[in-house]
């Protein structure tokens, strides 16, 4: 439910609501994608409440190229709303796309990386990369005047197929790192007793 004391300065919700706890699940375990539909959902709500002729499709398409002016409209109608944050668009904006261009560029060597050193970076990343999301969330949520995302808080049943492939796949990976280990380890201790 929004609350109150927020809700009388706002103009219609410009933006799409969302509690941060379950962007930042949903961004991880769908590999993204989740967070490329929010970014969509911030495009469409913005057109409704501003009248401005946008694609948001074409928009969330290129997100890359449409981060920063969501980023900025972001700013300008918190400081307009009298609710500035302590935050630096053009910071948050390259700090995103400096973590997108060393994730695309670490994925081009991963054939020479040792996987057990790519594996917290890539991690560690993509957190990043979900940090910067949920920052920006929350700055929505505050304009939405729901600033805990309540009223999109539960996760649904659609929301659990959309974690599935990445529920597999960080499974997967889980397993694969445990076998490993494993099978070092025991190598380890059969090469001491000989």
């Amino acid at each position: 439910m929004p609350d109150e004391k927020f809700a009388h300065n706002m103009r219609p919700a410009g933006y799409f609501v969302v509690s941060p706890k379950k962007l930042a699940l949903m961004s991880f375990f769908s590999l993204g994608l989740y967070w490329w539909f929010c970014f969509h959902r911030h495009w469409v709500h913005q057109r409704c409440a501003t009248g401005d002729r946008i694609w948001p499709l074409a928009r969330a398409f290129f997100l890359i190229f449409y981060l920063y002016p969501l980023i900025r409209r972001l700013d300008r109608d918190l400081v307009r709303a009298g609710l500035g944050q302590r935050w630096s668009p053009a910071a948050l904006f390259l700090l995103y796309l400096a973590v997108m261009i060393c994730q695309i560029g670490s994925g081009l060597m991963v054939d020479a990386i040792d996987p057990l050193w790519f594996l917290p970076f890539a991690i560690g990343a993509y957190a990043l990369l979900i940090w910067v999301e949920v920052k920006l969330q929350q700055a929505a949520n505050l304009l939405a005047g729901d600033p805990q995302g309540a009223q999109n808080s539960r996760m649904s049943w659609a929301n659990w197929i959309w974690m599935t492939p990445g529920l597999l796949l960080w499974g997967v990976v889980v397993l694969s790192i445990t076998v490993s280990l494993s099978l070092t380890l025991l190598l380890a201790v059969i090469s001491w007793f000989q």
